[in-house]
């Protein structure tokens, strides 16, 4: 069966090549001809991935172990969710189901797009060219269908970190937002393309560019929630270089869907929009390569082959070779108005919004790719971690959310220029976000970052608000969502990075503790065996009141894997939780138990659900006011509402998975401990793939942390520990990395690249900035 898959990937890759010039060349001679040619290519490759894609799964589901990657990623005894989630469950799978979705937007383009016939055989061709390149990719470097010379009898079975029912919807709506910036950026080559200038191709752009962009959030807010439970960190972001990647093209792609609201309705900065839109994909391509190259260590990286990597990365050059070169010789082409721009209306708060939004995703590539750098030059190794990003991506948000608070009350333009000021509406805000930063300093709350957050978030949201009250007629709902959302999910991390508490206790059966008002007992341990995995299930009984609950973490043993996993159980209550994770058995018969209180965490996946709701909010205002028009078509509109009820009656309530937890290293001393605590954070894993010695559970990890809290009670400085570890492991084993000359552009260009580009913008704030 999976000889049928292979023989249409080869055909999708004959297919895709010869669309690429036949539909061009045909459009010559008769325009209706290409376009309808362009067209049954399309749905034709669509068909083909279809069927390749379906005799993996089929491969899958009956369990064919003469497929190699079916057996080294499934077991004959998995269920069928985590039979079928095993198809995207390593890097052959994903990848094909990357080129799925690229096919699937040509297709959508192609059946859906009320676009010009020539401006849709262009994005056609451009998108067929996308399709060649990865198709090609997946044939020759990552084969799923090759089978195996070694028979295997019942399948490695899927890495235990990955069975989990949140894979079966993460990684697909992932892809929808990465390989979703592909038909926008084809969308932008082939208007590039054109003879003649047409805003148009923007109001075309806009619902996919807003589609991927929604899903990409959705997608992202998904894997925060899927780490937090499942890594068993306790933790919503780590900024992990594979987190990282996907956060950069969504800052890009915020931008852009900001731009092209101004382009469609002052026509203003077109050629900004071009190459937003050439940035947002170029983004997606590189976190690609670093995901799956084996250039960065990574708990999320799918594979290390350098082959695929300089594969990944020619295909990387070539696309971001061809689309700058376009944009830079026609460019000049595409300026519509040259009015000035005021700084003072809703558009200057854009360009600003554009400026920190890109000044952000600098920070996070230069943030990623410096060890890379630094490797090659010095042939030393550095890590830069969690400290360095609260260092300067921290700081770098808060204006932009500054400038949020007030876009809502601007309008746009010099024509419409407002009779009053805007900062006239901004009393009751700014004094209730002065309240809540005086109220969390009073408190003596030592995360000044987190304090300033929480401020910020609380700016955004009164104001928002206010504005949605006020001005219920003027502002775009999306809007008052999307800013909404953000402030929401914001303040939830602001307020959970203040408030959590940890417990870590040494419980017999039927022992009982108090934390945060609950009693807290270990009712049972109880020793069972599945098909795949062996546990030992703990029986926690929580009693707040009248009100009870029961809980069962447990700890897992995979025999195909030989690997330990810790799965742990969450109470919700208020957008807060209660986390348990079951640690090792102690002698005494005690089992070591953490807790964690979590205050107000689930707002973060909150705020990025109304943030994706935003986006496809949008999507679905434009589509009824183009038939309003009479210029969009019936099922369009239609087959939009079906993915959307589809998508938001999904559910997924799974159990979560913690790190194995030991007893016996706390110190008396609370203060000193908090000290140690901060240590830990920054102190990378010598022997870890990313981990912090505080989430690790290696033996190295253990022995640090205890030779740390020695040395602080020893008496010893934060910086004489830094040293003496750098001593021993180099500078690889700090996650802030230090602020010497190697180092001095890690930690200076973000700064200087705000500052910049700020300062330019107001010098030139009158004259046209295009």
């Amino acid at each position: 069966m999976t000889d049928f898959g292979e023989s249409a990937l080869v055909s999708l890759v004959i297919i895709s090549a010869l669309q690429v010039f036949a539909s061009l060349f045909l459009y010559k001679w008769h325009a209706e001809i290409a376009l309808k040619s362009a067209q049954a290519s399309q749905y034709f490759q669509f068909f083909l991935i279809v069927f390749a894609f379906a005799t993996q799964v089929h491969a899958y589901v009956v369990t064919d172990l003469s497929v190699f990657n079916v057996a080294m990623n499934t077991h004959r005894d998995a269920c069928l969710l985590y039979k079928i989630t095993g198809v995207w469950g390593n890097h052959e799978g994903s990848m094909l189901l990357w080129l799925l979705v690229l096919v699937f937007y040509g297709t959508a383009v192609a059946a859906l797009s009320s676009c010009a016939p020539s401006l849709k055989v262009k994005v056609l061709s451009i998108q067929s060219m996308l399709t060649c390149l990865f198709s090609l990719f997946v044939f020759y470097t990552s084969n799923p269908f090759l089978e195996t010379s070694v028979p295997f009898l019942a399948g490695r079975d899927l890495n235990p970190i990955l069975q989990d029912p949140a894979l079966a919807f993460h990684p697909p709506t992932l892809y929808l937002g990465f390989a979703g910036f592909s038909i926008v950026l084809s969308f932008a080559l082939a208007s590039l393309l054109e003879k003649s200038p047409n805003v148009r191709w923007v109001e075309w752009t806009r619902p996919w560019a807003l589609a991927a962009w929604s899903f990409l959030t959705l997608g992202i807010t998904m894997g925060s929630w899927w780490a937090y439970y499942e890594l068993g960190w306790g933790g919503w972001w780590f900024w992990d270089p594979v987190e990282n990647t996907s956060l950069m093209p969504w800052l890009a792609g915020t931008a852009l869907i900001h731009v092209f609201a101004v382009v469609q309705k002052r026509r203003q900065l077109l050629r900004w929009s071009y190459f937003l839109s050439i940035l947002c994909f170029l983004f997606s391509l590189l976190g690609t390569f670093l995901v799956r190259s084996g250039a960065l260590s990574s708990v999320h990286a799918f594979a290390s082959a350098p082959e695929r990597g300089i594969v990944l990365f020619a295909i990387f050059a070539g696309v971001s070779f061809l689309s700058l070169a376009i944009f830079l010789v026609r460019f000049k082409k595409f300026a519509l108005n040259r009015d000035p721009i005021p700084l003072s209306s809703r558009t200057g708060a854009i360009l600003f919004n554009n400026h920190f939004l890109l000044t952000l995703a600098f920070t996070v590539f230069l943030g990623t790719s410096y060890p890379l750098l630094i490797e090659a030059v010095t042939g030393e190794t550095i890590t830069v971690g969690t400290p360095y990003f609260a260092a300067t991506f921290v700081p770098l948000s808060l204006p932009l959310l500054g400038l949020m608070g007030v876009s809502v009350w601007m309008k746009r333009g010099e024509k419409t220029r407002q009779k009053t000021s805007p900062f006239l509406h901004l009393w009751f805000p700014f004094v209730l976000t002065l309240w809540v930063v005086l109220g969390l300093l009073l408190l003596e709350f030592q995360h000044w970052r987190a304090i300033l957050m929480a401020g910020a978030s609380v700016w955004v949201l009164s104001s928002t608000l206010s504005a949605a009250i006020q001005k219920r007629r003027q502002n775009s709902w999306p809007m008052i969502l999307g800013h909404g959302g953000l402030a929401i999910a914001v303040l939830g991390m602001a307020i959970d990075t203040l408030g959590m508490k940890e417990n870590l206790v040494a419980l017999k059966k039927g022992e009982s503790i108090e934390f945060q008002g609950y009693a807290i007992k270990l009712q049972s341990i109880q020793r069972l065996k599945f098909p795949t995995y062996e546990a030992e299930r703990a029986t926690i009984y929580l009693k707040k009141g009248k009100r009870e609950y029961t809980l069962f973490p447990e700890k897992r043993f995979y025999p195909h894997h030989q690997t330990l996993t810790t799965e742990t159980a969450l109470h919700h209550f208020w957008f807060s939780n209660l986390y348990f994770a079951l640690g090792s058995f102690l002698p005494g018969e005690r089992w070591t138990l953490r807790i964690y209180y979590h205050p107000l965490v689930e707002l973060i996946w909150l705020g990025g659900l109304l943030l994706a709701a935003a986006g496809f909010l949008s999507i679905i205002s434009q589509v009824f006011q183009r038939m309003r028009r009479g210029g969009f078509r019936k099922r369009t509109c239609q087959m939009m509402m079906m993915s959307l009820a589809s998508l938001f009656l999904q559910g997924v309530y799974p159990v979560a998975e913690a790190g194995e937890i030991e007893g016996g290293e706390r110190l008396v001393n609370s203060a000193v401990e908090q000290r140690a605590r901060v240590l830990f954070t920054e102190i990378r894993c010598p022997v870890c793939a990313g981990q912090s010695i505080e989430d690790s559970n290696a033996p190295l990890a253990r022995e640090l942390r205890r030779s740390i809290r020695k040395a602080l009670m020893e008496g010893q400085t934060d910086v004489q520990i830094r040293q003496h570890l750098v001593s021993l492991y180099g500078e690889n084993v700090l996650f802030r990395p230090l602020l010497d000359s190697k180092n001095l552009a890690l930690w200076v260009l973000p700064f200087l690249v705000a500052l910049g580009g700020a300062g330019f913008m107001i010098w030139h704030g009158r004259k046209d900035i295009q």
